[in-house]
């Protein structure tokens, strides 16, 4: 398995864990219906609930990125995307 590919196993475990209400988009989900690829990244939709919210702190400090500062209303924003780690080329 890719380090990457562990890295995504383990967020979604942690979604799991935190009963987060989430969806795989993108190539992941695309993979289940049609020819897979890897573009080195993983799309997840997370229903922007204030409950949601506040399990996200949670996840994403146990997942290591607790630094970034994001808060609580940065996910019940409608519309705002935010992005875990590095851009790929």
């Amino acid at each position: 398995m890719l380090k990457a590919e562990k890295d995504f196993e383990e967020f979604i475990e942690l979604l799991n864990k935190f009963n987060i209400e989430y969806m795989i988009i993108g190539a992941y989900a695309l993979a289940l219906y049609a020819r897979p690829r890897n573009n080195g990244d993983i799309d997840i939709f997370i229903n922007n609930t204030l409950n949601n919210a506040k399990q996200l702190i949670k996840v994403i400090s146990e997942f290591g990125f607790e630094s970034t500062g994001i808060k609580e209303n940065d996910f019940t924003t409608k519309g705002r995307i935010i992005q875990l780690g590095e851009l790929y080329p």
